[in-house]
This record gives structure tokens, C-alpha cells and sequence, in this order.
């Protein structure tokens, strides 16, 4: 009976664990947020970076490099011209890392990709932008 109750409390804890590590992004956020993404967001996944306690979102999607570039000028952002590798490690991974078990599917090449930002609403928007797989990785921190 104690080997029953072990192995269904160490099932929950499994099944808890992957409800957690599993990338369901917050449409809800993102779309009151940046309303321009709305029905552009294909293979959108996402997550909050500490389930609530710290507000910074990170997510991925597949974009064309025509429908990014209208939404550059739509949001008016800024690209990063200086270092764009240090900006993304200094500015977005090493201050607001996503919990390690989100690396596995948030990992912009950001010396392959194009940095862009802007202030919105409040929130700070860092896109980076890989045109050789057509994806954007979009970090979000709500300030």
C-alpha cells in the first residue's frame, strides 16, 4: 500500500514538472500587449520567466522577413547596432535567464540574428530576429 502511494505521489511530481517545463505561452499577455502579432504569431510558444514572481515572458515564433519588417516600422523599433551579441548576453539572457529548463527551446543565435528594441506600454520589447530560419525570439520585460 506504501509502494502504491509512492509511486502516485512520484507520478504527480512527474507529471507537475513537464506541466512546467512545457513552453504555453500567455497569449492573453502578448496579444493585449502587441496587438500588431495577432494572427502572425505561427508555432508561437512561450513562457513567464519565473511562474509569476518575476514579470519577463520570452517567446518564439516563425515569421517571413517581409511580415517582420512591417512590424518593425508598426512598433517603430530600434535596431541594436552596437555588439549585438553582448546586448542580447548582458541585456536579455544573463539579467532575466529563462529557467533552465526553457533553454531548450529558447536559444536565439544572437550573433547569426538581428536585435531590435522599443519601450511599449511599460514594457521593455527586445526582438531577435534569425532571417536564415525565419524566427523571432521576442523577451519580454514588464516593468
Amino acid at each position: 500500500m506504501k509502494a502504491f502511494r509512492i509511486k502516485y505521489l512520484a507520478i504527480a511530481v512527474v507529471l507537475g514538472l513537464l506541466f512546467l517545463a512545457y513552453p504555453n505561452p500567455d497569449k492573453d499577455f502578448l496579444f493585449r500587449n502587441i496587438p500588431e502579432l495577432q494572427g502572425k504569431t505561427n508555432r508561437l510558444i512561450g513562457s513567464s520567466t519565473a511562474l509569476f514572481l518575476d514579470p519577463s515572458f520570452y517567446y518564439r515564433f516563425d515569421m517571413s522577413e517581409t511580415a517582420f519588417l512591417q512590424l518593425m516600422q508598426q512598433l517603430g523599433l530600434e535596431t541594436v547596432e552596437d555588439s549585438h551579441y553582448d546586448y542580447y548576453q548582458d541585456t536579455v539572457f544573463a539579467l532575466h535567464r529563462p529557467f533552465f529548463w526553457h533553454n531548450w527551446w529558447w536559444k536565439p543565435t544572437a550573433n547569426s540574428g538581428q536585435i531590435f528594441t522599443t519601450w511599449r506600454d511599460g514594457n521593455i520589447l527586445t526582438f531577435v530576429f534569425v532571417p536564415s530560419k525565419q524566427k523571432v525570439f521576442l523577451y519580454i520585460q514588464n516593468t
